[in-house]
């Protein structure tokens, strides 16, 4: 699934599309949702920048608290069928969808951010558009409309799967579990080592402690991966903000 929002703020965006396909093992594809929602509120300039929605094009739609209650609902009903699919759903979605459903989301995930950062942790960039241009597998160029998002997500999740020799089931086991990240994907120190270096070594590759207190402070809602790893070598801890 996919959403589209009126900023780049997870704890303030509203939402004006979602979209959702149903995959079934079959790889027979079904329409869930698409469509889009009343946000109620201004759509920022650089959101409608990147996907091209304005308050004219959402000004009849349905409230998007409404549309949150349809999904979540849906959800419920097929908890045990169902593995929720997304790019950078942990920091960016799953905390706009815990404000307007008001509960955790019920159901395992699998975020393609994730994956991109474990499997290709030297990738230049880990955008989903970026990562399927770089692996040739097409749907970038309608990047940030959410079905053409979606179609660039199933299209990267098949690579890795079949890369790693996974089912479904196993690659939400195997995303859902923390591991401790080599390097960061992320930010001024991007491509430098977690960790603090040894005596001998060059500090200059390492990410320095001061920023990963910046880190801790700023990020709303981290990975279990970045929880796991900034514990693993710093002995940090964010504070308790999971939204699931």
């Amino acid at each position: 699934y996919d959403l589209e929002t009126t900023s780049k703020y997870p704890d303030s965006a509203r939402v004006v599309q979602v979209a959702g396909i149903r995959r079934d093992e079959d790889r027979a594809l079904t329409p869930v949702f698409n469509q889009y929602c009343q946000p109620g509120c201004d759509i920022s300039d650089e959101a409608a920048a990147i996907h091209g929605i304005t308050a004219e094009m959402v000004k009849d739609a349905e409230p998007d608290h409404l549309m949150m209650k349809r999904l979540y609902k849906y959800v419920r009903d097929n908890k045990d069928e169902i593995i929720i699919v997304g790019h950078n759903i942990i920091g960016y979605d799953i905390p706009i969808l815990f404000t307007l459903g008001g509960e955790p989301f019920p159901v395992r995930w699998i975020d393609t951010l994730v994956c991109a950062t474990r499997v290709f942790p030297d990738a230049e960039s880990h955008k989903l558009s970026d990562l399927a241009e770089w692996l040739q597998l097409g749907g970038h160029e309608d990047a940030h409309d959410a079905m053409a998002d979606i179609q660039m997500v199933f299209a990267f999740v098949d690579h890795v799967r079949n890369g790693l020799g996974k089912t479904w089931d196993q690659m939400a086991e195997w995303c859902m579990a923390p591991r401790i990240l080599k390097r960061i994907h992320f930010g001024k120190h991007k491509g430098k080592l977690w960790g603090r270096a040894k005596p001998g070594e060059n500090p200059k590759k390492y990410v320095p402690p001061p920023y990963v207190r910046n880190v801790i402070a700023d990020k709303f809602e981290p990975t279990p991966d970045l929880v796991a790893t900034l514990r693993h070598h710093y002995g940090m801890r964010f504070k308790k903000r999971s939204r699931w």
